[in-house]
């Protein structure tokens, strides 16, 4: 007897797959297994949560730093990444066309496009004084981080493709500003500061609108300026108030997305100030922050509170995991504006000290997304989209699992091959792949603590998305009771990555179609995305020539 036969003889539809060895003899046929336990998930589709703006990633630029090498400390001197158009073209379709990558904060470097003063004069903007291209024509510089001064024209590389894919909310956000400008912003007795930076951000803009027709929906002011010491309300206000008048006076709609801190916790006061001042809030299109002085740069914090039901949803490690987000989510909530969790990483040496293991790493990241979410966040992003496979010298290990959703490899001048990272491109895929930007989250809750679960409903309400992680070391059968759900599916599938597998194609069954109830088995310490459509979506899974490192 075959195994579809089997399954059909107990009235249990399978989607898709063939169903693994333990799945067979699991309750789906009545069989008692020990460590394998059902739980029921709720899913309420009528109850809808944020909406959902987009995941995806930040990055430093174009493909410039990485033609040119030696622009970061895992850049050796000697050795570049020199891609093809067709590569280019290829990383960027799979990032944002099958990774989800919706949302991307687009380096500015430094110093960027001003080296120079363009005319001392704020009010009056001398084009031909910016420098497009930065420091990219220019020699090697012994200085890694002078190679990253490449100006604005190398990310036409990036958005002219990304954009029409489906890139959707972009966030020129600047590394740093140019020395001399520098100088005068932090000089208070300066009355030309706020208004020298106000041109030089619109100049950017100004530019990429003009070059490549794309203007771009958000502006950051700076990335993590809490570690420059920008706290005061009086400065911030000066600051929005300054750039947004000029990006308006400018004819561009580009809204402010701030405060960008790297400590969420000096955000929330800080973000209060800005939007209970009238003029300020107008030009915040999106408040946010980062993850770092919460989570410790580390995966590990939530490993392990999610190990433990006790722990899984209070505490004071969940607190300070969570309590960040929430605020910024409650403060974004009260003046109808999103919020945003604009970058995390979990660098080498961290991860060397805790010695986990690339799983664990993906499991960490699963994890934060979903506390990041049901903390109210509507975006998610990681760092950085496109990176390169090597080593950091600092830590001596690979950097390969910090949060690149891409990396690539070189026979120490061009690049021989690109891969998916399995611990965190293919674990942002699982929900950015088929969670689109304008569909919103719904409730969702799961009877066993070690199991976490977001669901999202497109906005025709067409889809129904679950992302589900398994925290437990054994197998888990979950029992999916749809409520409220407008369309009758003709198509359910799944997706599941584990220790042993990436963005594979899994189970997923109908126990009564009338009432929208479905199993699925999920394998220990696994993350797994499972689809209702309206619509025959043919296969959930990654064309077959992408290949996951």
């Amino acid at each position: 007897m075959s195994v579809m036969n089997v399954v059909q003889i107990k009235s249990f539809r399978l989607i898709g797959v063939i169903l693994p060895v333990w799945l067979l003899l699991s309750d789906v046929l009545g069989a008692e297994i020990k460590d394998v336990s059902t739980a029921r998930v709720y899913i309420d589709c009528s109850q809808k949560l944020q909406k959902i703006d987009g995941f995806g990633s930040s990055a430093f630029g174009g493909f410039t730093v990485f033609e040119k090498g030696h622009c970061d400390a895992e850049f050796a001197k000697g050795i570049t990444y020199k891609t093809t158009p067709q590569q280019r073209k290829e990383m960027i379709t799979t990032a944002v066309r099958e990774l989800g990558v919706t949302h991307l904060r687009m380096w500015m470097s430094p110093a960027g496009i001003e080296l120079t003063n363009d005319n001392d004069d704020p009010a009056v903007m001398n084009w031909d004084a910016f420098t497009w291209e930065g420091y990219s024509k220019n020699p090697l510089f012994e200085k890694s981080n002078l190679n990253r001064r490449n100006g604005l024209k190398e990310w036409g590389d990036v958005l002219t493709v990304a954009v029409p894919l489906g890139l959707k909310n972009w966030i020129v956000t600047p590394g740093n500003m140019p020395e001399w400008l520098l100088q005068k912003f932090n000089n208070p007795n300066d009355p030309d500061r706020f208004e020298e930076y106000a041109e030089w951000a619109a100049a950017g803009l100004l530019y990429l609108k003009k070059t490549f027709g794309l203007e771009a929906p958000y502006w950051s002011m700076f990335n993590e300026p809490d570690v420059r010491g920008w706290k005061s309300p009086e400065l911030w206000l000066s600051w929005i108030k300054a750039t947004g008048r000029r990006f308006r006076k400018e004819g561009l709609k580009t809204m402010i997305m701030a405060p960008d801190y790297m400590n969420v916790y000096q955000a929330i006061p800080l973000t209060e100030a800005i939007l209970k001042d009238d003029e300020a809030r107008r030009y915040i299109g999106a408040v946010a922050y980062h993850h770092y002085r919460s989570s410790g740069d580390d995966p590990k914090p939530f490993l392990v509170i999610t190990a433990d039901p006790e722990t899984a949803d209070s505490g004071k490690r969940y607190d300070k995991l969570t309590a960040g987000a929430r605020a910024m989510a409650e403060l974004g909530k009260k003046y109808e504006l999103p919020s945003w969790q604009t970058e995390t990483a979990y660098y080498p040496k961290p991860l060397k000290r805790k010695e986990l293991t690339p799983w664990d790493v993906a499991r960490g990241r699963a994890n934060e997304i979903y506390y990041e979410l049901v903390s109210g966040a509507s975006a998610v992003q990681g760092m950085l989209m496109i990176w390169i496979d090597a080593v950091d010298p600092r830590a001596n290990y690979t950097v390969r699992m910090a949060g690149h959703h891409i990396v690539m490899s070189t026979d120490g001048q061009k690049v021989t091959e690109w891969r998916v990272t399995k611990d965190c491109g293919a674990i942002f895929a699982h929900y950015g792949r088929y969670v689109r930007p304008g569909d919103r989250r719904i409730a969702a809750a799961c009877e066993d603590r070690l199991i976490r679960v977001t669901a999202f409903s497109t906005q025709q309400q067409t889809r129904c998305v679950s992302v589900i992680i398994n925290n437990a070391k054994v197998p888990r059968t979950v029992r999916f009771m749809l409520k409220y759900l407008l369309f009758k599916p003709t198509f359910v599938g799944g997706l599941l990555t584990d220790e042993n597998h990436a963005m594979a194609a899994h189970p997923i069954g109908a126990v009564d179609n009338s009432e929208n109830v479905y199993q699925a088995v999920l394998p220990p310490l696994s993350v797994c995305t499972f689809v209702w459509s309206s619509a025959d979506m043919g296969k959930l899974t990654l064309p077959d020539d992408v290949k996951f490192k």
